[in-house]
Protein backbone atom coordinates (compact mmCIF):
# COMPACT_ATOMS: atom_id res chain seq x y z
CA UNK A 1 0.00 0.00 0.00
CA UNK A 2 1.35 3.42 -0.94
CA UNK A 3 0.91 6.27 1.52
CA UNK A 4 1.58 9.91 0.86
CA UNK A 5 4.34 11.26 3.17
CA UNK A 6 2.07 14.04 4.47
CA UNK A 7 -0.72 11.57 5.24
CA UNK A 8 1.73 9.26 7.02
CA UNK A 9 2.93 12.20 9.13
CA UNK A 10 -0.64 13.17 10.05
CA UNK A 11 -1.46 9.59 11.03
CA UNK A 12 1.71 9.34 13.13
CA UNK A 13 0.89 12.64 14.85
CA UNK A 14 -2.70 11.49 15.50
CA UNK A 15 -1.41 8.26 17.03
CA UNK A 16 0.93 10.22 19.28
CA UNK A 17 -1.48 13.02 20.26
CA UNK A 18 -4.98 11.56 20.30
CA UNK A 19 -5.94 9.61 23.38
CA UNK A 20 -5.86 5.95 22.38
CA UNK A 21 -4.04 6.75 19.11
CA UNK A 22 -5.71 6.84 15.74
CA UNK A 23 -8.24 4.18 16.70
CA UNK A 24 -10.65 6.82 17.99
CA UNK A 25 -10.72 5.80 21.66
CA UNK A 26 -9.64 7.46 24.87
CA UNK A 27 -8.34 4.21 26.35
CA UNK A 28 -6.50 1.16 25.07
CA UNK A 29 -9.75 -0.48 24.00
CA UNK A 30 -12.96 0.77 22.54
CA UNK A 31 -16.40 -0.63 21.77
CA UNK A 32 -16.79 -1.56 18.10
CA UNK A 33 -19.40 0.38 16.16
CA UNK A 34 -21.16 -0.14 12.87
CA UNK A 35 -22.39 2.70 10.70
CA UNK A 36 -24.90 1.87 7.96
CA UNK A 37 -25.99 4.18 5.14
CA UNK A 38 -28.39 3.15 2.41
CA UNK A 39 -28.75 4.39 -1.16
CA UNK A 40 -30.24 7.89 -1.38
CA UNK A 41 -32.62 8.72 -4.20
CA UNK A 42 -33.60 12.29 -5.02
CA UNK A 43 -36.62 12.59 -7.29
CA UNK A 44 -34.75 15.37 -9.12
CA UNK A 45 -31.58 17.47 -8.71
CA UNK A 46 -33.43 20.43 -7.14
CA UNK A 47 -35.79 18.36 -5.00
CA UNK A 48 -35.27 18.24 -1.21
CA UNK A 49 -33.30 15.22 -0.09
CA UNK A 50 -32.71 13.58 3.29
CA UNK A 51 -29.61 11.46 3.92
CA UNK A 52 -29.73 8.94 6.77
CA UNK A 53 -27.30 6.69 8.59
CA UNK A 54 -27.68 4.38 11.60
CA UNK A 55 -24.98 3.91 14.24
CA UNK A 56 -24.98 0.79 16.39
CA UNK A 57 -22.68 -0.93 18.88
CA UNK A 58 -23.20 -4.63 19.60
CA UNK A 59 -26.41 -4.41 17.54
CA UNK A 60 -27.88 -1.67 19.77
CA UNK A 61 -28.44 1.95 18.68
CA UNK A 62 -25.96 4.59 19.82
CA UNK A 63 -27.78 7.82 20.76
CA UNK A 64 -26.25 11.28 21.07
CA UNK A 65 -23.30 10.69 18.74
CA UNK A 66 -22.21 13.27 16.18
CA UNK A 67 -21.62 11.92 12.70
CA UNK A 68 -20.35 13.68 9.60
CA UNK A 69 -22.07 13.30 6.23
CA UNK A 70 -19.98 14.15 3.18
CA UNK A 71 -21.69 14.39 -0.20
CA UNK A 72 -18.99 13.41 -2.75
CA UNK A 73 -18.40 15.84 -5.62
CA UNK A 74 -16.25 15.51 -8.77
CA UNK A 75 -15.23 17.97 -11.49
CA UNK A 76 -14.68 20.41 -13.09
CA UNK A 77 -11.18 19.42 -14.13
CA UNK A 78 -9.46 17.45 -11.40
CA UNK A 79 -11.62 18.87 -8.59
CA UNK A 80 -12.73 16.34 -5.98
CA UNK A 81 -14.35 17.39 -2.73
CA UNK A 82 -17.36 17.08 -0.53
CA UNK A 83 -20.18 19.11 0.92
CA UNK A 84 -20.03 18.33 4.64
CA UNK A 85 -22.92 18.30 7.11
CA UNK A 86 -23.05 17.27 10.79
CA UNK A 87 -25.93 15.47 12.52
CA UNK A 88 -26.51 13.84 15.91
CA UNK A 89 -27.98 10.36 16.31
CA UNK A 90 -31.42 10.00 17.88
CA UNK A 91 -32.53 7.37 20.41
CA UNK A 92 -32.82 4.82 17.57
CA UNK A 93 -29.23 5.53 16.45
CA UNK A 94 -30.31 7.35 13.28
CA UNK A 95 -28.70 10.59 12.15
CA UNK A 96 -30.14 12.51 9.25
CA UNK A 97 -29.28 15.55 7.18
CA UNK A 98 -31.88 17.39 5.12
CA UNK A 99 -30.74 19.14 1.95
CA UNK A 100 -33.66 21.47 1.11
CA UNK A 101 -32.15 22.62 -2.20
CA UNK A 102 -31.27 19.09 -3.26
CA UNK A 103 -27.99 18.19 -4.89
CA UNK A 104 -28.27 21.16 -7.29
CA UNK A 105 -27.40 23.47 -4.37
CA UNK A 106 -24.12 21.66 -3.64
CA UNK A 107 -20.65 22.06 -5.10
CA UNK A 108 -19.09 24.16 -7.79
CA UNK A 109 -20.47 24.88 -11.23
CA UNK A 110 -19.61 21.92 -13.40
CA UNK A 111 -19.38 19.49 -10.48
CA UNK A 112 -21.35 16.27 -10.16
CA UNK A 113 -22.61 14.49 -7.04
CA UNK A 114 -21.35 10.90 -7.02
CA UNK A 115 -22.56 9.55 -3.66
CA UNK A 116 -22.13 10.17 0.03
CA UNK A 117 -20.07 8.96 2.96
CA UNK A 118 -20.72 9.05 6.69
CA UNK A 119 -18.05 9.04 9.42
CA UNK A 120 -18.22 8.50 13.16
CA UNK A 121 -14.87 9.52 14.65
CA UNK A 122 -15.31 10.20 18.36
CA UNK A 123 -12.55 12.09 20.14
CA UNK A 124 -14.35 11.73 23.47
CA UNK A 125 -16.67 9.17 25.07
CA UNK A 126 -20.35 9.29 24.11
CA UNK A 127 -22.62 8.90 27.14
CA UNK A 128 -19.61 7.59 29.07
CA UNK A 129 -18.61 4.91 26.54
CA UNK A 130 -15.45 4.88 24.40
CA UNK A 131 -16.55 3.93 20.89
CA UNK A 132 -14.35 3.00 17.94
CA UNK A 133 -14.44 4.85 14.64
CA UNK A 134 -16.62 3.62 11.80
CA UNK A 135 -17.73 4.79 8.38
CA UNK A 136 -20.07 3.93 5.54
CA UNK A 137 -20.46 4.84 1.88
CA UNK A 138 -23.60 4.81 -0.28
CA UNK A 139 -24.72 5.86 -3.76
CA UNK A 140 -26.88 8.92 -4.40
CA UNK A 141 -29.01 9.16 -7.54
CA UNK A 142 -31.38 11.72 -9.05
CA UNK A 143 -34.58 10.46 -10.61
CA UNK A 144 -33.17 6.92 -10.66
CA UNK A 145 -30.08 7.96 -12.68
CA UNK A 146 -26.71 9.54 -12.02
CA UNK A 147 -27.14 13.12 -10.80
CA UNK A 148 -26.50 15.70 -13.53
CA UNK A 149 -23.61 18.10 -13.54
CA UNK A 150 -24.31 21.41 -11.79
CA UNK A 151 -24.75 24.03 -14.52
CA UNK A 152 -22.81 27.28 -14.65
CA UNK A 153 -24.73 30.28 -13.26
Amino acid sequence: MRTRPALAAVLALAAAVLPGGAAGCSGSTCTDTSLAAGPAKASGPSEPLTLKARLTADGKPVAGARVLFGVSLKGPGSYEGSSDHWATTSADGVAQVRLPGGVAALGLSGSRVTGYEVWFQPANPVTGVDYCWSSAKAPLTCGGEACPMRPAP
